[in-house]
């Protein structure tokens, strides 16, 4: 990294100025203390934020002199309070989550996407496959959470659908009626849903909606526009360490995968296998053609309207200012890795 952290420059100093005589530039300093900030995980500690873990764990945070606070999700700790009381200076979520708070007046701005395709899809059996939205007319039944039927409406209407033809099992989001017989296809997460069946010895195929017009970033990073005009350099050097933590998560899925399970969610009972395949699926989430030309997080012009255009077809009001790319700009400087 071409950034060298106050830490580091006081510790370069003591090494270099060895034998010299001292001069006022080479006098000890007193002892800097990190600025403490936190970052508000959008759910529970797993491989899911297995960069962040590692960038608390190979000193990423450290070197922007950062002591940084990660602060679990879940349903009993929305994200939405904590960013806007300041607890945490930055949030992690999505960005029809965050369009729907800035329409309640939370002032969000959406700086970095992790996840750039979202992680929804259709899962099948693989000896009865569900290659395309166009298959689900006239003949399999799709399990589907009542909450996720605003995500079929959209695919429906992106893929110019018949809805009457497509049969709809309302179902909890679990793969337990796929494995039972009761669907042949259901709703769920590319990141648990096949893994879950997998494990349990049943071979699946799945396709991503975002392959199929379902534009929504995931896993983005949220500030207050009070955080942002006053903490702007606190949030340029945390998600620089970030940047830094998922690019070695592309490295080693399986050092992500250990420290998960081992240190920073050891509490969770998580199983190692799952967590690595969940890395695993992750990568199809995390990589696309937008980072491999501008690097990790980066929102392009063409993928912000696709977002805004899912919105709108979700009932989700919003516009370009919702998404800012002056903090990837600075990080990067022209540059796809740092």
């Amino acid at each position: 990294m071409s950034r060298i952290s106050r830490r580091n420059l006081l510790r370069l100093a003591s090494v270099g100025g060895a034998g010299l005589a001292a001069s006022p530039l080479m006098l000890p300093r007193a002892a800097h203390a990190a600025d403490s900030v936190a970052l508000q995980l959008g759910w529970l500690k797993s491989v899911q934020y297995g960069g962040s873990f590692i960038a608390e764990e190979r000193g990423y945070y450290a070197d922007e002199d950062l002591e940084v606070t990660l602060l679990s999700g879940g349903p009993n700790a929305p994200v939405d309070p904590v960013v806007i009381s300041g607890q945490a200076l930055v949030g992690v979520s999505a960005t029809d989550f965050a369009a729907r708070a800035n329409a309640n007046g939370a002032g969000y701005t959406v700086l970095g996407a992790k996840n750039q395709r979202h992680a929804f899809c259709i899962t099948s059996r693989a000896d009865n496959p569900v290659r395309t939205p166009a298959d689900l007319e006239g003949g399999p039944r799709l399990g589907l959470a009542t909450i996720n039927q605003p995500v079929l409406d959209a695919i429906v209407t992106l893929n110019d659908l018949d809805a009457s033809r497509i049969e709809v099992v309302t179902t909890q989001g679990n793969p337990a009626p796929l494995a039972s017989g009761e669907v042949d296809c259901f709703l769920t997460l590319f990141t648990t849903g096949p893994i879950d069946l997998e494990l349990q010895g049943i071979e699946t195929h799945s396709f991503l909606l975002s392959d199929y017009g379902y534009d929504i970033f995931s896993g983005i990073y949220i500030v207050t526009g009070d955080a942002l005009e006053n903490r702007r350099d606190e949030i340029v050097r945390l998600l620089r360490a970030e940047i830094r933590g998922w690019q070695d998560f592309l490295d080693d899925i399986e050092y992500a995968t250990r420290l998960t399970v081992e240190k920073y969610a050891a509490d969770q009972g998580l199983n190692p296998e799952q967590q690595k395949l969940q890395a695993q699926a992750q990568l199809d989430l995390l990589v696309t053609p937008e980072t491999a030309a501008n690097g990790l997080f980066w929102m392009s012009d063409d993928k912000i309207r696709a977002n805004l255009e899912t919105m709108a077809l979700l009932g989700i009001e919003a516009d370009e200012s919702l998404f800012s790319r002056e903090i990837l700009e600075e990080i990067y400087q022209g540059r796809i890795r740092i």
